[in-house]
């Protein structure tokens, strides 16, 4: 057999490469309380249902990859907003990004228990003056140079099968998981077309994982994205 004839061969573009899924939350339940006094409950369907029933009673299907040991990033969609969460199974800890159809953001955190302890802690200043490059990809489809300044962040990015667009990044948060694990996440414009990216990006590995969502003409982007990464250079 020619095994040869079983591989794409077409160009990926800038989708790249899709991460694994990850189904290790299924059948597990978790309660959380945000900082700012909303409840939540999380109910993911077993397999071989990839779906979330919130407290509320509504069900998604969701997206999630591993982030770490127990940690996992989690997003749905509800009408024309995503909700992501950066969820800490051993510790009880979530911390969450709600954007809508314009990619604008919000960000809170929550605990299972008061005793679970931990806060949101925004470490955007921490980026301050580094670069890396991300690549995205099973053989780097495309790579991503992000370099950042006080507050913000710009991007440059090459295909391994064509020219970039240019890209614009606005609206840079960064909050601090654990030590060297950063949940970042920004609006980017692409070709006229507006994202909202929240990534999990764990420098003691060089290892991010997470989502991108759009809307552009009642056509919804929602997809998992992940690579590894390096220092850029000068």
């Amino acid at each position: 057999m020619d095994l040869r004839g079983l591989r794409k061969t077409e160009p990926s573009g800038y989708r790249g490469y899709g991460i694994p899924e990850c189904f290790e939350l299924a059948g597990r339940q978790f309660s959380f309380a945000f900082d700012d006094g909303e409840e939540m409950k999380l109910e993911f369907a077993a397999a071989s249902k990839r779906e979330v029933t919130l407290g509320t009673g509504k069900t998604h299907p969701y997206r999630c990859v591993k982030t770490g040991v127990d940690t996992y990033f989690v997003s749905y969609i509800d009408d024309d907003r995503c909700t992501s969460l950066a969820i800490d199974a051993a510790g009880g800890l979530v911390t969450r990004i709600v954007a809508d159809a314009s990619a604008q953001s919000l960000i809170s955190f929550g605990a299972a228990s008061p005793d679970a302890g931990g806060v949101l802690q925004i470490a955007t200043d921490d980026f301050t003056g580094n670069a890396f490059e991300w690549s995205f990809g099973a053989e780097a489809k495309y790579v991503v140079t992000a370099r950042y300044n006080s507050g913000a962040v710009q991007i440059s990015y090459q295909l391994a099968t064509a020219d970039a667009p240019a890209a614009t990044v606005s609206g840079f948060t960064a909050a601090r998981l654990s030590e060297g694990v950063y949940l970042q996440n920004a609006a980017v414009t692409v070709d006229g077309r507006l994202f909202s990216v929240a990534l999990v990006t764990n420098f003691n590995n060089m290892l991010c994982a997470g989502g991108v969502f759009g809307v552009k003409d009642d056509a919804i982007l929602h997809m998992t994205i992940g690579g590894y990464g390096c220092t850029a250079r000068p």
